[in-house]
């Protein structure tokens, strides 16, 4: 068995771990971006509960008069 098969295969083994990482890393990035997402959804979801009821109670008044 000559060097070449051995260079060959250990570069064909590298290139899989280079493509493992960045689709691993390209994952990350998606599912911080999302938690990010959900994170401001979550921290914004009581003023805006608080927002539409306060804007109900004034649609409300408002029809009445």
């Amino acid at each position: 068995m000559g060097i070449q098969p051995i260079v060959s295969a250990k570069h064909r083994e590298t290139k899989q771990f280079y493509t493992l990482y960045n689709t691993l890393d390209d994952t990350k990035l998606y599912l911080e971006k999302e938690m990010s997402l959900l994170n401001s959804i979550y921290e914004n979801y009581g003023n805006a509960c608080k927002l539409m009821s306060r804007w109900k109670k004034f649609g409300g008044e408002h029809e009445e008069e």
